[in-house]
């Protein structure tokens, strides 16, 4: 696995794409707000929420896979799971969450192997819609064989380099709450907002992942690809 590839060509897909995925995280952002706001007002709509955030997130992806490839998206793009395949979508993340408690509780290490063997299952079900929730399952366990140890290592780097960029906000927070200028509410909007700003580009980690498990060519070269 060339991790040097991937983070170099993430980081120039999200160069090449900076302004909507900046979009998409203030889409993020407006869409985590509103779920911190009813989810305090009721444990059945923070549910729902959380449902509804699965679809969302899927739309993000998506949204990734197309620009890791360069091909043409708008941020409208992220809606694809409100607009087709929700029930699917849904069963699949439930199946998955499903299996890897299952596993887990056999030992807890069984259920990461197993939570990191069914990592490809969305991507997998984005490029092939006509597979079944237990098909994509499946699929994923196939193509994640031999590859397990470097999945784990990439998230562990996606990890450090997630506490390196959530560094200020800790501080940040530490501080606000050491004076006592802010309730907790606000500690959560701001971490809110700071991880929503982030994830499209740590997506695009993943994708490229899943790209290069694909055998994706990554000689290939944005120029000429169709974006703008």
């Amino acid at each position: 696995m060339e991790f040097g590839k991937i983070f170099s060509k993430s980081i120039n897909d999200y160069k090449k794409n900076w302004e909507k995925m900046l979009g998409i995280s203030v889409y993020l952002i407006v869409f985590g707000m509103i779920s911190l706001f009813f989810s305090e007002l009721s444990d059945i709509l923070g549910l729902i929420l959380d449902f509804l955030n699965i679809i969302v997130l899927i739309g993000v992806s998506h949204v990734c896979l197309k620009a890791a490839r360069y091909e043409e998206f708008s941020i409208g793009d992220t809606f694809i799971g409100f607009r087709e395949r929700t029930g699917r979508l849904l069963l699949l993340e439930l199946l998955i969450g499903l299996f890897s408690f299952l596993w887990g509780l056999l030992l807890i290490i069984p259920g990461i192997v197993k939570g990191i063997a069914y990592s490809q299952a969305f991507y997998i079900y984005l490029d092939n819609p006509e597979l079944t929730a237990s098909e994509c399952i499946s699929e994923s366990e196939d193509i994640m064989d031999g590859f397990k140890t470097d999945y784990f290592v990439l998230s562990l780097l996606l990890g450090l380099a997630g506490i390196l960029f959530f560094l200020p906000m800790v501080i940040f927070a530490f501080a606000i709450n050491l004076f006592e200028s802010a309730d907790i509410v606000w500690i959560k909007i701001i971490f809110s907002a700071w991880n929503y700003i982030s994830y499209p580009f740590f997506i695009l980690f993943n994708t490229n992942f899943y790209l290069n498990l694909t055998l994706w060519d990554f000689s290939v070269k944005a120029e000429g690809a169709g974006i703008e």
